[in-house]
């Protein structure tokens, strides 16, 4: 196996996703999203609704299950705030260091290949 044959193939694919992520858009309200503005929309991690119930559900099951969402709501709150803090300083992560690329690609000196 020769090392330049998979350096190659990785640059082609790290290209080709590049390509794909700066040519996917998604519309919202009439105007294209950037991949970046979607994972932004995506990133957000709620800790969840409370489960609705039935028609035969009694209003004493309806109150346990409230119950029960609100104290499994106070105990995973804390988790949900710390992930969604995480995935949006992931994301500014990735967009400095996207654009440091596109930069280094501008400044790399043409090759005769």
């Amino acid at each position: 196996m020769d090392v330049g044959d998979d350096t190659v193939e990785v640059e082609a694919l790290a290209g080709a996703l590049l390509a794909e992520l700066r040519a996917s858009s998604l519309e919202v309200g009439g105007r294209g999203v950037s991949s970046q503005d979607r994972l932004e929309m995506l990133a957000g991690v709620a800790a969840g609704v409370p489960a609705s119930g039935g028609s035969r559900s009694g209003g004493l099951a309806r109150k346990v299950r409230g119950i029960v969402f609100r104290l499994t709501r106070w105990y995973v709150e804390p988790f949900v705030l710390q992930q969604r803090a995480f995935n949006l300083a992931l994301l500014r992560h990735i967009a400095e260091l996207e654009q440091r690329v596109v930069e280094l690609e501008g400044e790399r000196p043409s090759s005769g290949r």
